[in-house]
């Protein structure tokens, strides 16, 4: 065996997680790690009474996937060379991950793996435009060197984005090369209600998975996720509760841009594909979110609102076998959030969830004078393809109401979609093809009639038609 030192004192060791890191008595690092329950790869051992162990000692810096809970009987091998121990090098590049910016003239970039100190600290090996230049001053974040903290040349200018390139002269601390990684970056802005929506929502996951929440930069400008909070709300009273920090370091979401906040993305990826990987950001707690109807809440440091859903069950597509592993996906980001007929599920053609990219469920309003079907054919067989049908409004006065019926091609009523809904002055509702019995309607033509209101009584009618469609 190894010999064995008692030590005069220990750091507590958190289960959850933390970093050890070993030092000379310079105080220079000479291993670090920062390791977290998640590395067990197992729920029971994970609750206590196994260790974790290194499987290979030639790749210090490997990380997770160099980390084993024990398979010793006795939980751990203390002393004794580790019951995992085998080869597995590191032949992997790292990756530029992430910018962070700190204030107008300084970022920080994190990299998806420890690097090389000496390299990591060398101005030289960071380019820029729009006319930054070299930073002028370079710092290397101890003690895992997984991150570097950058002075620019100058000041980030409010409105222009700018690229940051790292050269292949940072290497890991095994001295495989970073290939060229570049990301863009902004100087960001306030989060106004509506600027970042909420796009997507996973509330009931399929066994192995975890809850998700989709968010949408509607807005032009760069919004720093650090200013803002996930939770939930009383809508009795309005109150916001369980309100969390959504990141401690910063996280820069771009106009037009989406983001996955959940708990453990890699188990998001596992179940559902993406066409953006890198637009998921894992947090430490995602309030918990009920399976039968819930609020979630998008607010900013001072806990005014963002943006907030209430949602339930119910919105699924009702002709779904099972809705447990089905999100809930806003049809136009443009349209209000509290409209139930904004949300439908997520296509079975996309496998039920399309985390990070655009929904399989999304259409756009053409915003038409009157009232309007831009386009009457529909097929509600949720492959995410016109599974819903849009009726377009535009009122030539404000504080009108509606009342929206759907009757099938002999003149019977399928569907009573509004009563007495006050609108905005210009909007959509849809429908998803499903009569007032929670039955999908016959294929078939279908007439959509909708009254407007006003309280002096002026009514204006319209008739229009729609073709339901669908596989013989």
């Amino acid at each position: 065996g190894i010999p064995v030192t008692e030590a005069l004192s220990f750091p507590s060791l958190l289960n959850t997680g933390t970093t050890i890191t070993l030092r000379d008595t310079n105080n220079t690092v000479i291993s670090s790690v920062s390791y977290s329950s998640s590395w067990y790869n197992d729920v029971n051992k994970a609750d206590g009474g196994w260790s974790l162990e290194q499987i290979d000692a030639n790749n210090p810096c490997g990380g997770q996937s160099n980390w084993h809970a024990s398979t010793h009987p006795n939980g751990g091998t203390p002393a004794y060379p580790n019951s995992v121990a085998a080869s597995n090098p590191d032949v992997s590049s790292p990756n530029l991950n992430r910018v962070i910016v700190v204030t107008a003239d300084t970022i920080t970039l994190l990299f998806s793996e420890p690097l090389d100190s000496i390299t990591l600290s060398n101005p030289l090996n960071y380019t820029f435009d729009n006319g930054l230049t070299t930073p002028i001053y370079v710092k290397a974040i101890a003690p895992e060197f997984k991150k570097v903290t950058l002075k620019l040349s100058s000041s980030m200018q409010l409105g222009t984005m700018y690229k940051v390139s790292v050269l292949s002269g940072i290497t890991d601390c095994v001295g495989n090369p970073l290939i060229n990684g570049s990301l863009a970056f902004a100087l960001p802005q306030a989060s106004a209600p509506n600027d970042v929506v909420i796009n997507e929502v996973l509330f009931d996951p399929s066994t192995g998975g975890v809850d998700f929440v989709e968010l949408y930069n509607r807005s032009n400008k760069t919004i720093n996720l650090k200013d803002l909070r996930i939770g939930s709300m009383d809508t009795l009273t309005s109150t916001l509760k369980d309100t969390e920090i959504i990141t401690d370091e910063g996280y820069l979401l771009f106009p037009e841009s989406y983001v996955v906040l959940t708990e453990n993305s890699a188990a998001v990826k596992q179940q559902y594909a993406t066409i953006n990987p890198n637009g998921f950001l894992d947090v430490v707690d995602l309030p918990s979110m009920n399976t039968d109807d819930d609020v979630v809440t998008l607010s900013d440091a001072n806990f005014d609102v963002i943006d907030n859903f209430k949602y339930t069950a119910k919105m699924h597509f009702p002709l779904l076998v099972t809705t447990k592993g089905v999100s809930l996906e806003r049809i136009d980001f443009n349209r209000a959030t509290d409209d139930k007929t904004n949300w439908n599920s997520a296509s079975e053609g996309v496998g039920f969830a399309t985390p990070a990219y655009r929904n399989s469920q999304y259409l756009q309003a053409d915003g038409g004078s009157g009232v309007t079907i831009p386009n009457p054919l529909f097929s509600p067989d949720n492959d995410g393809y016109n599974d819903v049908l849009n009726i377009s409004y535009k009122l030539d006065e404000p504080g009108k109401a509606a009342n929206v019926y759907i009757y099938d091609s002999k003149g019977r009523q399928v569907r009573y979609l509004i009563r007495n809904e006050q609108l905005a002055q210009d909007g959509t509702l849809s429908w998803n093809g499903i009569n007032d019995n929670n039955e999908k309607a016959p294929i078939g033509i279908y007439v959509v009639y909708v009254e407007l209101f006003n309280l002096s009584g002026k009514v204006n009618k319209y008739k229009l038609s729609c073709t339901l469609a669908g596989k013989l």
